[in-house]
Formats: C-alpha cells, structure tokens, sequence
C-alpha cells in the first residue's frame, strides 16, 4: 500500500517516511502540494496521504479539496499539524479526512489508524470482487433480480456465501431454489469444490441410506464394490438436499448427526469417516406445518434454519418476468432477439406460471422453435399423435444441433428413451 508524506518540515519528514517504510509499506514525501499535485497528475497515485496542516502558502485543507475532487474516496486523508483545534478537525472530517491528530505524532497510534484503513481497503477489493463474481453469475446461471423480493433474495444468497452455517430455501416448485443454492456455491470460498446436488424425492427408499452415507461392498444386495456417499462426495464443497421433506424420519435424525459431527459412517461399515460438507437444503412444503405434523424433525429443522431464503413465485415478482423472458430470448436465439415485439413480452404478464420459471423458460422455448408454423394438417384431416410427436422431435433436435442430451432434458425425457424415438423416426 502506498503512502505520500506532505510536511515542509523536513526531519518530520524523514520520520514518518523511515518509520512506515521500517513497517513495510511503500513511502514517498513531498515538501508541499505543488510537488505532490504533480507527482499524481503524473499517474502516481497513493492510498493514503499524511499530510501537515501547514504549507507556506498553502494548507492540508487545499491538498484534501484536490484530491476529494479527483478521486472522491479513493484515497485516504489524514492531518497532522501542531497548530489543531476542534474547527479545524470538524472542517477536516467534514471535508471527508479520514482523521485529523497532532503533533508530536504518536507513530504507534498513527500506525493502529493506518492499519485499519489498510483493513477497509481490502474489505472493499473482496467486495468488489465479489460483485464481479455476482455479475458473472447472473450472467451466466440466470438468476434474474429485477424485482424488490428478488433483490432482497440475491442479497440473502450474498450473505448466505460469506460464513459456512447451513441454509434453508423454501419456495414453490419451479422458482429457482437449485440455481440459488449453486449461486451460494459459487460466490462462496467453497468455489471450487464440487456441488453436489440430491433430488431426495427421486430417492428409492430402501437406497437413500447408500446414496447419501455410502456403503461398504456387501452391505445389501447388488453391492459389489465400495461406493461413497454424496456427503464424501462433496466434502470441502456443498451438498444440496432438494426436497428434504420427503426424506424419511430415520433418515432425517442421521443427516443431523453428519451435520452436527462432520462425520459420516458407509452403510455395513463401522469407521468414522471425517467430512467437511457444506450443507443446502431446499424444500417446497410447509416445512413448519411438516413439523407441527410430526412429519419432519423438529431439531433437524432448527438446525437447517440458520440462514433461511423464501423464494417468491413467479407470479408475485412481475418484474422479473419479462427480465427473465428477454434474457432467455437474447441468450438462445439472438437472431429473433431484435424481431421480438414488445407485446408478446407484455403477453407474458396474463399467465399465471404456475410452474414458475422453469414454465416460463420451458414455454419460450416452444415459442421460438414453433414460431411462425401453421395449424399441422393433412390434406384429408389432421396428423396422427406420433406424426406430431415426432415433427417436435425433430424440431427440438433441429434447436439443439442434434445434442441429444441437451434435446432430453427439453422434452423431459431420458436419454436413452429419446434414442429409442429417433430411431423409430428414421
């Protein structure tokens, strides 16, 4: 960090340039404003600026004017003079210097004061950087936050990426409770780690055991080889639980204790295994109703609710549904972008979306890759199901260049089933 000197003093001078150079900083001194203004209209630019009050003709006053004008809050500004009074320290601070003390200068302190500017300065770069990585994300994972409640749940998702404490997304299916969780992932310093995601719904009961703690080879029938759990998985990174509440009761009293212990024991083995899990769960039941119901554990809930993000649905945040709608459009199919008119994103404002956005995102697609296409008929009447099935086949196919994974995820097929289609198709 670099540090400018201002006294016509020269031993003074000379004692706080030796003296923060001795604390490792980066030090330069100037007689008076002149010698300084020109250093900085030279690109030479400081972060902190101890200067003296008096200058001959000029004062620190003149020296904090100049660079409050040029770069606001940028660079810090601290007086020093033996000519202080209670004026001058309230014109100072009003002024916006960071502090104002007095001579003789106690170097001790005035390092305490240098060290916490230091502290404020690296405070802000993380943020920064951390607004950076946010716009990146919202770039890239559509998180779109043009309404107040979507605003007020990006800066819980914030929040939320800062400490290590579990969280709690509620919300109706649909509105974005998976992408929340990985946008705490990624702005976390869990980063670049994996995320590990579990829908506990598509769970088969007699497995979820397995599939969350691992299991030891022969611990249940077809378990033929050693196998981790999502839990060792995603140690060191965060494990997503979607739709906890559909876990069951035993189930749910051993997610508690991996979280409370950091340890995890493979089913049909005894060895304690260490883990370091982030844990996310999400869920779109009245998780206090499930409770009250003896549905859900009440200390596995307490436990989860440190940080909790309530979703709103789609409907309830109109703002984001053309933001969303434009967004989706530009990204997929830039060509219609500028041919889309305003109206049919009004239009979008009557629906309901029950679905929330996973509709909305699922509707616009259909819209753009049918767009422009004619009731289907047939010279003497309508198409058969299958023929219509299969023209959308290929529609979507056509949309995503022949990327059968990508074409199953949109139909909501898998992949192996959609093969078996296109097949038949040919």
């Amino acid at each position: 960090m670099k540090i400018f000197v201002v006294d016509d003093e020269k031993n003074q001078r000379l004692l706080l340039s030796g003296y923060f150079k001795d604390n490792g900083y980066e030090v330069e001194s100037f007689v008076g404003f002149h010698d300084l203004k020109k250093s900085i209209e030279g690109g030479n630019i400081p972060k902190i600026i101890i200067s003296d009050f008096r200058l001959g003709e000029e004062n620190g006053f003149d020296i904090l004017k100049y660079i409050k004008k040029l770069k606001g809050n940028e660079i810090y500004f601290i007086m020093v003079t033996a000519y202080g009074s209670i004026e001058d320290a309230v014109d100072a601070m009003k002024m916006g210097a960071y502090d104002y003390i007095t001579k003789p200068v106690n170097l001790d302190e005035l390092l305490v004061k240098i060290k916490n500017i230091e502290k404020v300065v690296n405070l802000r770069r993380d943020l920064i950087k951390s607004n950076k990585k946010l716009d990146n994300l919202l770039e890239n994972d559509l998180f779109i936050a043009s309404s107040p409640s979507s605003k007020k749940v990006l800066s819980l998702i914030k929040k939320a990426a800062e400490v290590n404490y579990p969280v709690l997304i509620t919300g109706e299916t649909g509105v974005g409770k998976e992408v929340a969780a990985n946008a705490i992932h990624k702005l976390s310093d869990r980063s670049n780690a994996p995320f590990i995601a579990v829908n506990s719904a598509a769970l088969p009961k007699e497995l979820v055991e397995a599939e969350l703690f691992g299991s030891e080879k022969g611990a249940y029938t077809g378990s033929i080889s050693r196998r981790k759990g999502k839990f060792e998985e995603a140690s060191g990174g965060t494990l997503f639980l979607d739709e906890i509440g559909e876990m069951p009761l035993d189930v749910q009293s051993k997610i508690l204790r991996a979280i409370e212990t950091n340890v995890v024991v493979r089913i049909g083995g005894s060895k304690e295994i260490k883990i370091d899990t982030r844990i996310i769960a999400a869920t779109n039941r009245d998780v206090e109703a499930e409770v009250k119901n003896g549905n859900f554990r009440e200390d596995l809930y307490y436990r989860l609710n440190v940080i909790r993000i309530d979703i709103p649905p789609l409907r309830e945040r109109q703002e984001d549904i053309i933001a969303i709608a434009k967004y989706i459009v530009k990204k997929e199919f830039p060509e219609e972008y500028n041919n889309t008119e305003e109206n049919f994103y009004l239009s979008l404002l009557n629906k309901e979306w029950k679905g929330n956005v996973r509709e909305l995102i699922n509707y616009l697609r259909r819209h753009m890759i049918f767009k422009g296409d004619e009731k289907i008929e047939e010279k003497s009447g309508f198409l058969s199901l299958k023929e219509v099935e299969d023209q959308y086949i290929k529609k979507i196919l056509n949309y995503t260049n022949g990327n059968i994974n990508k074409a199953a995820s949109i139909l909501g097929v898998h992949r192996n089933t959609l093969s078996k289609r296109i097949k038949e198709i040919e």
